[in-house]
């Protein structure tokens, strides 16, 4: 028999159809196709990863609160926060304790090793032990949706915050805006109190806020000046007292935009952006631990007389909804 010429003739045909493969045309189709769904699913995928992000930093606030009452518990007085409010100058005056809030609570914060290895009767900076001891990095007092620092330490490799108590705010209760003359106590400061000093409410009270960023690449140190080794402060340390508390006079997350804050204002300036005042990455707010023990994120919309009444430990105000 003779083949089927036609049939030959046909399947030769479909094999170099087959063969051919994409044109070009087509190429540049399927990739226009795949941008097209990575941009409409990166936006999804991005918001989905900072959602997670901002629940782990509110836990971890939480666990800084359970670290708080447990010290307190064992105690019966609530550690201090490293800095306080001299009241008998004009204005009142800021002074520093010898430790900061994180390392009294080391213990309670699953760093009880690291606690036993500091020597308290001096500084964070005032011993080897207690450098040593100062440049351990500690995941939990770290929020992970920090985004202006690139380490979990500074230049000089010492473990750093994002977490401070508010000793203290001078936000004017009538006008909204700074007014040093009437600067009142937080919660913690530089005294070891009792948890009665709350007078407003635990649920009303903040105890811890975030301050979310700081090191020296932003900010070469404040205008305070170390008593122990007459260098500057370097509020971005755990161990460093001025570090852990910080006062409020500010609206949250005040000077966000532009990243390093606009030229009047830059964030290197303190209470100009991420320095001593409320300041994260999230968008629309920061989280703040409360004294009942509760973290809730504050929009960054509140209005500064309402941010004083829930800093402030007893001035009688009365908070709504917040």
């Amino acid at each position: 028999m003779f083949p089927d010429r036609e049939h030959s003739s046909l399947t030769h045909q479909v094999s170099n159809q087959s063969a051919r493969g994409f044109t070009l045309i087509e190429l540049l189709v399927v990739i226009a196709i795949i941008a097209v769904l990575i941009a409409l699913l990166l936006p999804a995928v991005q918001q989905a990863r900072e959602s997670a992000r901002r629940a782990q930093c509110k836990n971890q606030m939480k666990q800084i609160g359970l670290a708080i009452f447990n010290y307190e518990s064992t105690h019966s007085l609530l550690p201090s926060a490293g800095e306080g409010t001299i009241y008998t100058t004009t204005p009142a005056s800021t002074v520093f304790g010898l430790h900061s809030l994180f390392s009294q609570i080391l213990p309670f914060i699953d760093q009880g090793n690291l606690y036993q290895q500091f020597d308290f009767n001096y500084a964070y900076n005032g011993s080897p032990q207690n450098i040593a001891s100062s440049q351990k990095a500690i995941n939990m007092l770290v929020c992970p949706s920090e985004a202006y620092r690139s380490s979990k330490v500074d230049k000089s490799g010492f473990g750093v915050t994002d977490y401070v108590a508010t000793f203290y705010t001078d936000i004017d209760p009538v006008t909204g805006l700074r007014n040093t003359a009437l600067r009142r106590d937080g919660i913690i400061t530089h005294q070891w109190n009792a948890l009665s000093v709350v007078v407003d409410g635990l649920s009303n009270t903040v105890l811890v806020a975030e301050d979310t960023g700081r090191d020296e690449r932003i900010h070469p140190g404040n205008v305070y000046v170390d008593p122990v080794d007459g260098l500057r402060r370097r509020d971005w340390r755990w161990a460093e007292p001025d570090a852990s508390a910080m006062g409020i006079s500010k609206i949250i997350n005040n000077n966000k935009s532009p990243a390093g804050g606009p030229p009047s204002c830059p964030w290197s300036t303190n209470n100009c952006g991420l320095f001593e005042e409320i300041f994260s990455f999230h968008t629309g707010g920061a989280h703040v631990l409360l004294a009942d023990g509760s973290a809730r994120f504050l929009n960054e919309n509140l209005d500064t007389r309402v941010l004083r009444s829930l800093i402030t430990r007893s001035e009688g105000e009365v908070v709504g909804d917040f």
